[in-house]
C-alpha cells in the first residue's frame, strides 16, 4: 500500500520560524530605542566640541592678539575671546543646552579652558561630561589633552 504525502509545513517549522521572526524583531527594537534614546546627545557633544576647537584655533592663530577660551557652567558653554572669561564681555557667545541636559566637568582652576596664544596649548587637560538628567546612561563624554587634542572619548 502506497502512504498518500502530504504537502505543507509542519507545526515545528512554523513554530521556528516565528521564534525566529521574534528575536529579529525583539533585536531591531532594542536598537531603535537605544539609537533613538542617545541621538538628541550627539549634536550637543559635537557643538561642545566645535566651540573648544574653534578657542584652539583662534588662539593658535592669534586673533585678537591674545588667547581664547570656553567657560563652562552647569547648563551652558561660552566662547570667549581673551585670556580669561569676563561675564560682562559683548562679543562672547553663550550657547544653552535644553533642561534635561548638564555638563560636569573637572578644571584645576577656575571653570574655563584657555588655549594659550600662538601654541594653542591649554590652561589644564580635563574631561567634560554631558549627561542626560532623564537617563544617566546616555552620556558623552569629551576629553581635552594636554597638547589641546579634543576627542569625544565615549
Amino acid at each position: 500500500m502506497r502512504s498518500a504525502r502530504h504537502s505543507g509545513f509542519t507545526l515545528i517549522e512554523i513554530l521556528v520560524v516565528i521564534a525566529i521572526f521574534l528575536a529579529l524583531l525583539g533585536v531591531s527594537l532594542y536598537s531603535y530605542f537605544n539609537a533613538r534614546s542617545s541621538a538628541p546627545m550627539k549634536p550637543i557633544a559635537d557643538g561642545i566640541v566645535f566651540t573648544l576647537e574653534r578657542a584652539k584655533a583662534d588662539a593658535l592663530a592669534g586673533k585678537n592678539g591674545s588667547g581664547a577660551g570656553v567657560y563652562f557652567a552647569s547648563s551652558s558653554y561660552t566662547y570667549f575671546s581673551g585670556d580669561s572669561y569676563d561675564p560682562s564681555a559683548s562679543d562672547d557667545q553663550t550657547t544653552t543646552l535644553p533642561s534635561e541636559y548638564v555638563i560636569n566637568y573637572t578644571l584645576l582652576s577656575g571653570s574655563s579652558i584657555v588655549f594659550s596664544h600662538l601654541t594653542g596649548s591649554p590652561n589644564a587637560s580635563t574631561t567634560i561630561t554631558v549627561t542626560d538628567t532623564e537617563n544617566a546612561s546616555n552620556t558623552k563624554i569629551i576629553g581635552v589633552g594636554t597638547d589641546g587634542d579634543i576627542t569625544v572619548i565615549q
